[in-house]
């Protein structure tokens, strides 16, 4: 069975993927989540986020605002 072709540059294949996951803030700050699951291109690396990972990195984004401290 073949995996599904990327459908941004249509060269690639998608598959699953569990990696750290970095992107930039708006307030220039570069934010990481480890071992988030998603699916992303071979080629061209167009990620696909499944609502769970999405949910993970709106967590991240929220603990990161001032004014957040995280409980123990």
């Amino acid at each position: 069975m073949s995996k599904p072709t990327c459908y941004d540059c249509t060269e690639g294949t998608i598959s699953k993927v569990v990696e750290d996951y970095t992107t930039e803030l708006s307030d220039g700050h570069i934010l990481t989540v480890p071992n988030l699951p998603y699916v992303k291109c071979n080629k061209c690396d167009t990620v696909l986020l499944p609502p769970d990972s999405w949910q993970k990195i709106e967590d991240a984004i929220e603990a990161h605002k001032p004014g957040h401290f995280k409980r123990y």
